[in-house]
């Protein structure tokens, strides 16, 4: 009943929305445009965020990148990072959660990813799909660390990350092969005819193929990693006059091989949305509609392997983990005069999910059935005015308001067949409403330099993964806790960017943030036997954890970014991030207080330089720095610091057809990405290179 009353009221807004831009909208001849765009709060940012750091990274500069993949070529950004030094070619999607400035990493992430508008984290686990995201089909990133709840609500607690498909005209084909047997082609396609534009993309992939374990331990066991897939989307944009609506439908399938022979994942997900957007409509500037439905089955194996690596077992099948989300936004500018408007909207999603899993294995097979999961509600209300005191200096300030609610949580455990219980639990509804702001100023000191600083505060309600699925990785179990609390941030930021031409900018920002509740895999025991409070077994060399809340976590740091150019051959980008993210008070565990969180390092930092060798001749290298992190909470396990360097060389042979050579981690360097209790070594991506064409017509 809760999902009929929410979808009824979004679908309500929307065709209020539409009824009222369809009259103003034009007569029946359209004329005929060069380009259509479709920009928004959600594209484009707000005056409230030019109190912010942002940073925003156009095709062109993705094109460069000797990576291919998203989260690989965002490396360069400081602080971007996934929940572990892993690429998502080798990744488990349930490490794969955006992390920004290192505020507290884990695998569901507490960045807000949306593309083209829409969320894009996994319903179910808050996770990002990034093999869904070449660099080919990405016409837009704009990042903005910070900023709490603000226009965006839950899960932005360490940041926004807004995505835009390519939106060009014509054909373009990208193909590349490589090292390990590594290939992908992505095709766009764009057509634009009178006020109507339609695109076509679609990628093939098969990435990573490389052994995760370190060349020292591993055994007859230890495969190669990787995933394949394929993914799609079709867009039509129409321009209707004052309004622009924009249909997105889009598809993903991936499969992957986790380093042994029994652990294997695969993920399939659809999504369907519908947006409309006007510069300028009833008295109001960049008003938007959106709606959206999205539907994803993951499912996962994961196995336990003796300590010769000779004997894989299977421990845990996760074989059907369904989730579906739908939501929608409406949300406008409303501008009074020249010094002072305001941005105004509601937003509202519902998810629902469960994780289906077989486990106890013994003699052979499973011996019972698990079914756990449940529902979430969110609706929120956010009012962010702002003004212009002078040509100078701007203020911002915002409020926002959400109710949040959690149902139907279940947990059951019976034999195969569903006929003997062992467990039944209805966990009861919660909910909550949450008041969240924020104030910004924003002042051009001179032409040149605009000094900046922010207060906001923010939440993220856990995900059904955290409360719901519990999972095992070898030995190491890590239950789930229908109990957990809401996370709770109040942050601080401020800095400066200092130049406004090509050929030369610097950007540097001072951040402390505070994060109440902070959901963290805490280690219950690594003694082998029964732990009877939950009633698990812990294997001998494994340990068991659980998703539990801390007190407070704090994380401050520095962050800065620079660049140069000199003339039109050569462009220089330094980047660098200063990190302190601890725990302040965990009474759940008084041994974390004092310590730093698990995955985050000091220092990260780099250099990347591009040149024009000749007309038709460029060179791009970058070089990045992390110190070491670790692996986990009580700061014991330690991961070595490390240096990657990664070329790219391009030629091009005309106006349509260009080719590369691209080399990843050209000086071999050891990245140590996962070191587990029983002393087992994952590592990252050795030396690869790849080679490939594009094409345009």
């Amino acid at each position: 009943m809760n999902q009929f009353f929410m979808c009824t009221g979004i679908f309500t807004c929307l065709f209020g929305t539409i009824s009222a831009f369809s009259s103003y909208a034009a007569g029946p001849e359209l004329p005929a445009i060069e380009q259509i765009e479709v920009t928004s709060r959600l594209t484009s940012g707000t005056t409230a965020e030019v109190a912010l750091s942002n940073l925003t990274i156009d095709r062109t500069q993705l094109a460069k990148a000797p990576e291919g993949q998203l989260d690989e070529a965002l490396r360069s950004v400081p602080g971007f990072g996934l929940f572990r030094r892993s690429s998502a070619a080798i990744a488990n999607p349930t490490s794969q959660g955006v992390s920004l400035r290192n505020l507290g990493p884990n695998g569901a992430g507490r960045t807000l990813v949306l593309f083209d508008g829409v969320p894009l984290n996994d319903p179910f686990g808050g996770w990002v799909p990034f093999s869904r995201l070449p660099t080919a089909m990405i016409e837009q990133v704009r990042l903005t660390p910070g900023g709490g709840a603000g226009i965006w609500g839950n899960s932005a607690i360490a940041g926004t990350m807004r995505l835009i498909s390519r939106r060009d005209q014509g054909l373009r084909a990208d193909a590349s092969m490589g090292r390990f047997g590594v290939a992908e082609g992505v095709v766009h396609a764009g057509m634009e005819q009178g006020a109507s534009y339609f695109a076509l993309d679609g990628q093939r992939f098969n990435r990573g193929n490389y052994r995760v374990v370190d060349s020292s331990q591993r055994g007859a066991v230890d495969v190669p990693a990787g995933v394949e897939g394929q993914s799609g989307q079709a867009l039509l944009v129409n321009d209707l006059g004052p309004v622009t609506s924009a249909i997105k439908l889009g598809g993903f399938d991936e499969n992957r091989a986790n380093g042994t022979p029994l652990s294997t994942n695969r993920t399939r997900a659809s999504d369907l949305s519908l947006r409309l957007f006007s510069t300028q409509v009833l008295g109001l500037e960049n008003a938007e509609a959106v709606v959206y439905g999205q539907r994803s089955v993951f499912s996962n194996q994961f196995t336990s392997v003796d300590v010769a690596r000779k004997i894989e077992t299977p421990a845990l099948n996760q074989f059907s983990v369904p989730a579906k989300a739908v939501g929608g936004s409406v949300s406008a500018t409303y501008v009074a005069n020249a010094n002072w408007g305001s941005v105004i909207g509601m937003d509202a999603r519902q998810v629902r999910g469960y994780t289906n899993e077989l486990f106890q294995y013994v003699s052979g097979s499973f011996q019972r059935l698990r079914k756990a999961g449940g529902m979430e509600n969110f609706q929120g209300a956010f009012l962010e005015p702002y003004w212009q005191l002078s040509d100078y200096l701007t203020l911002s300030f915002g409020a926002r308001a959400d109710y949040w609610e959690i149902s139907k949580g279940q947990r059951l455990e019976s034999n195969l067949t569903g006929t003997t219980f062992f467990r039944s639990d209805s966990y009861p509804t919660r909910s909550g409403t949450l008041p969240n702001g924020r104030v910004g100023v924003n002042w051009h000191a001179e032409t040149e330099l605009v000094l900046r600083a922010a207060g906001y505060t923010g939440f993220r309600v856990p995900t059904l993964n955290e409360l719901f699925r519990p999972f095992r990785v070898g030995g190491d179990i890590i239950e789930a806790n229908p109990n957990l609390n809401v996370e709770h941030l109040s942050g601080a930021e401020m800095g400066f960017d200092w130049g406004r031409s090509e050929s030369g900018t610097l950007s540097m920002t001072i951040f402390q943030a505070q994060i109440k509740n902070a959901v963290d895999n805490v280690q219950l025991t690594d003694r082998p036997g029964t732990y009877v409070p939950l009633n698990i077994v812990v294997p001998a060399g494994g340990t068991l954890a659980q998703r539990l809340n801390l007190d407070q976590v704090t994380a401050k740091g520095v962050e800065a970014r620079a660049h140069k150019s000199i003339g039109t051959w050569l462009d220089i980008d330094l980047f660098y991030l200063w990190s302190l993210p601890r725990v302040d008070r965990a009474s759940i565990s008084p041994a974390l207080a004092g310590r730093r969180l698990s995955q985050t390092a000091r220092n990260q930092g780099g250099i990347q330089t591009g040149a024009r060798i000749t007309e038709d001749l460029s060179a791009q290298i970058s070089l990045k720095y992390q110190s070491q992190s670790f692996e986990d909470g009580l700061n014991t396990r330690q991961l070595a610091p490390n240096t990657v360097m990664d070329l790219k060389l391009e030629r091009k042979f005309g106006q349509r057809l260009s080719g590369y050579l691209a080399i990843q981690n050209l000086n071999d360097t050891k990245i140590e990405t996962g070191l587990r209790a029983d002393g087992l070594l994952s590592t990252g991506a050795p030396r690869q290179w790849s080679v490939g064409i594009s094409a345009q017509y």
